[in-house]
């Protein structure tokens, strides 16, 4: 079934703990946070699209469709090794579809290139393997990967993903067009590529990045942007009179600009923050908060939409949800 790709941002933006302790105090506030976290990313990661994989003869013409309509059509004997020979024996694909709001919010790949928010039509990764190495693709039998959009915009490009790691030491995928070779960190792997622009994206790949991650995008210029917000976040019912952990994040359903920030909070029953990072003046923003109770272990969820301005406060009311019912919501966004 095809699933269309929903316009989205997420800036996921940087929460404080602020001064419930000092001391030791702080620094076991600190460690319980981190360990909160650490489950929070957890149960994203469980809800994250998962990578999906298929085993084909690189010696017969294949076509492979992703769960989320994703169509990849391998020629046969497309695929060479190293040496630019066609390969035989049990080709594994390997393909994971980023194509939702819900995708992106799990999966943490942010649509930001150097520091630049992108406005994204989907991200996907893909590569052949066999035998644990990775293969490339014969420039004059190339491959085509159709990505479904339910708008196609002319403007978009193909940017590549190469890992990075941010201050804070997660890892995170940094977007950059094929040509740029002043920021890419490896130039061994370029593309060559062509794009056709129809009821959806048709991306000719004539080799194949090395890691394998792919986005469509288009740069969004955006000016003048605000550094900070103050939030504002209550419980409500919250019966077990416990410190929640939380997880805050924000996208721009009418844009794909994706920050790599995620940093965590405390709150009580009423907790004030600056909100950091990148927030759009003009722009109907949705504010995410998924927190952890520290003695329940129950999770607690709300959400805030507003259009940002430099006096904006977001006030985002959490409320106590079941795992499946926090999957529901995030999927529906």
């Amino acid at each position: 079934m095809k699933k269309t790709f929903k316009k989205l941002s997420l800036v996921i933006a940087v929460a404080s703990v602020i001064g419930f302790a000092v001391g030791c105090e702080t620094q076991k506030n600190d460690e319980a946070s981190t360990s909160s976290k650490e489950q929070i990313e957890a149960l994203f990661d469980k809800m994250a699209p998962e990578m999906q994989t298929f085993t084909i003869d690189p010696t017969q013409p294949n076509t492979i469709t992703g769960e989320d309509g994703t169509v990849i059509t391998i020629p046969a004997n497309s695929l060479v090794d190293a040496n630019g020979n066609p390969v035989t024996g049990s080709v594994t694909i390997s393909l994971q579809e980023i194509l939702s709001i819900g995708d992106q919010l799990t999966s943490g790949v942010s649509a930001v290139s150097n520091g630049q928010f992108l406005s994204s039509g989907g991200e996907f990764y893909f590569t052949a393997t066999l035998n644990g190495k990775t293969l490339d693709v014969d420039p004059s039998n190339p491959i085509t990967v159709v990505v479904p959009a339910d708008q196609v915009d002319s403007t978009m490009q193909v940017f590549l993903g190469d890992m990075t790691n941010d201050k804070e030491g997660d890892s995170t995928v940094n977007w950059v067009l094929p040509t740029d070779t002043t920021t890419q960190t490896d130039t061994s792997s370029y593309i060559n590529y062509q794009m056709q622009y129809s009821n959806d994206y048709t991306i000719i790949l004539s080799n194949l990045y090395q890691s394998g991650w792919y986005n469509i995008d288009c740069y969004v210029d955006w000016n003048n942007l605000i550094q900070e917000l103050v939030c504002e976040i209550n419980v409500n019912n919250n019966e077990y009179k416990e410190e929640i952990d939380f997880l805050l994040k924000t996208f721009y359903k009418e844009y794909a600009c994706v920050s790599y920030k995620q940093n965590t909070g405390v709150v009580t029953a009423t907790q004030s923050l600056i909100a950091y990072e990148y927030w759009m003046p003009g722009k109907n923003a949705t504010v995410i908060v998924t927190g952890k109770g520290k003695k329940s272990g129950k999770l607690y969820y709300g959400t805030y939409t507003f259009t940002v301005n430099s006096n904006s406060k977001p006030v985002i009311n959490l409320t106590m949800v079941t795992e499946a019912e926090l999957k529901t919501l995030i999927s529906a966004l």
